[in-house]
């Protein structure tokens, strides 16, 4: 598996194409022409699949994304289980290889270390190809059997209403958009009412003085603390 963001241009995903190879390409109705044209132009062996908005929604697997002729390999710990595009923002993904180890070990670490609950919820408004979606955020959630509330895009001025609407509990967050998150809350002049939201994890820096500045959030807010991230 590898998460491509389509908004990053045919460019991005001819390379992510001539890199990987890949049997089969799962598209979006909106971005379908894109990656077509992507494929045409690397020539790459490969099936676009375009599942309906209903079959994105569901559970249920569209009929033709089913394996041709026979059982899929057994999955072992050390197999690839996905490429995770680094350097995306300073120059052309690196595709690091994880595996499906390494993908479980983040999961039963990141919930150990969060002290992740069965009942927490896990607000996602980062993008799958960044890995605060992929490990901090999904894979938790597949040990603990919590759940995920998955919402379009990040956005500063409804990041609180969004996850106090899905009923969110946990949220990582790279500090700059949670701060952008906290000061755009704060200018508002309302109280911020988190609902269940309990625990914040984010990278880099966020200082004491960007949580003190939020004085006005009501008293249901100081559920809402913040965590280093966790080693990797």
């Amino acid at each position: 598996m590898q998460a491509i963001d389509p908004d990053s241009g045919l460019l991005t995903i001819e390379r992510a194409l001539r890199a990987t190879g890949p049997a089969a390409v799962v598209a979006a109705s909106s971005n379908a022409g894109l990656i077509a044209d992507a494929i045409a132009r690397t020539e790459t062996s490969t099936r676009l699949l375009v599942p309906s908005d209903d079959e994105l929604w569901t559970t249920t697997c569209p009929a033709d994304l089913g394996a041709e002729g026979g059982e899929p390999p057994s999955a072992t710990p050390d197999l690839v289980a996905g490429l995770l595009p680094t350097s995306g923002t300073s120059g052309a993904p690196k595709l690091v290889q994880l595996t499906h180890r390494n993908y479980v070990m983040s999961a039963e670490r990141l919930a150990r270390n969060g002290g992740y609950l069965g009942t927490d919820r896990h607000y996602l408004c980062s993008p799958f190809f960044h890995t605060n979606a992929q490990l901090y955020l999904c894979a938790p959630p597949f040990v603990t059997g919590g759940s995920i509330a998955i919402v379009p895009r990040f956005s500063a001025s409804t990041w609180f209403n969004a996850a106090r609407r899905t009923g969110a509990t946990i949220a990582s967050m790279v500090a700059p958009p949670m701060r952008m998150a906290l000061k755009r809350a704060v200018s508002s002049g309302r109280p911020v009412d988190p609902g269940p939201l309990r625990a914040v994890h984010y990278g880099m820096t966020l200082s004491s003085a960007d949580w003190r500045s939020g004085t006005g959030w009501s008293q249901r807010s100081t559920c809402v603390r913040s965590t280093d991230r966790p080693s990797r």
